[in-house]
């Protein structure tokens, strides 16, 4: 890990000569989950010009769209760089350290696994969890909310929304009401701020929750079925 780290902070961009006249560009220490994306946006890019017509060979696209990205005269459409990540729920829940896998790259450190999970809020990332012997136990796909409704709904649940918890929303997750595999989206109404205790409550104890009025949550035990009531946070 502290290799990875050290690595990280020293990535640079270098640029050198070939012997034939040519020039290698390439970048170093660059964190793998970033250049992974990076890497799959140029290959969609390259494929969609070649359906399109282009006679270039798909190397010679993906050089030179990387030139006209970075030197600013692409001018083309815009696609969703992905990520796909295979990890273990007892390490993604930070339970256990066991790699995770990049797709397209391989083995990463659990704690990587964990920070492509947390730290991405751009791209439209495709999960499996595997459970104790390996196998995928759940498959989906999440896109992360904008920072700027990240913003607006820690703003306005100011607080975890579970029964009696006072953790500040800033230092809250943010879950999706609806799971998104579900159909559930990014939007202010389908997100809610939970701290991890009872965010973990909800997916690994089943815990169940809805919106009787407006900022009133109820939230329902899958033991006893008791119905706990969490009023609005009071504005001071």
């Amino acid at each position: 890990m502290k290799r990875h780290e050290q690595a990280v902070r020293e990535r640079k961009v270098v640029c050198y000569p070939d012997p034939d006249g040519t020039v290698t560009l390439l970048g170093t220490g660059l964190p793998a989950q970033r250049a992974q994306a990076a890497t799959d946006r140029i290959n969609q890019l390259a494929r969609a010009a070649k359906q399109a017509g282009d006679d270039r060979t798909l190397d010679q696209l993906r050089a030179d769209l990387m030139l006209d990205v970075l030197d600013g005269s692409y001018t083309g459409g815009q696609v969703d760089a992905r990520v796909e990540v295979t990890v273990a729920l007892d390490t993604l829940l930070g339970l256990k350290d066991a790699p995770g896998e990049l797709a397209g790259y391989g083995p990463m450190l659990g704690d990587i696994a964990r920070q492509v999970a947390e730290n991405s809020r751009q791209h439209l990332w495709r999960y499996t969890v595997v459970g104790p012997q390996g196998r995928p136990v759940q498959h989906g796909t999440t896109r992360r909310p904008s920072a700027e409704l990240d913003r607006k709904v820690r703003t306005r649940d100011r607080t975890c929304r579970a029964p009696g918890c006072r953790m500040p929303a800033i230092r809250c997750d943010l879950d999706h009401r609806r799971d998104w595999q579900h159909g559930g989206e990014s939007t202010e109404d389908n997100l809610c701020t939970l701290c991890r205790h009872h965010h973990r409550l909800k997916h690994e104890a089943h815990w169940r929750y809805r919106e009787i009025a407006p900022g009133v949550w109820a939230w329902t035990s899958p033991t006893t079925g008791g119905t706990y009531i969490v009023p609005p946070d009071e504005v001071p």
